[in-house]
């Protein structure tokens, strides 16, 4: 997995990303950041994330997903 992604309007999960995409948090998100103490504290609200496909612009733009 390396294509990294901020998502901007809420946190990853089963039904803000695309289906059948395999992903996990490399930051995260500042409600669970205490919970997940494995990984750094994103500095930004959602998290980031990285998948194992890189999204499509439309995909991109459908879930509200920036490349970081």
């Amino acid at each position: 997995m390396d294509h990294t992604y901020r998502p901007l309007l809420r946190p990853a999960s089963m039904v803000t990303l695309p289906r059948g995409i395999k992903w996990e948090f490399v930051a995260a998100p500042w409600d669970i950041a205490h919970i997940r103490t494995d990984i750094p504290r994103a500095p930004t609200r959602h998290g980031i994330i990285k998948t194992d496909r890189r999204l499509t612009d439309e995909e991109r733009a459908d879930f509200a997903l920036e490349v970081v």
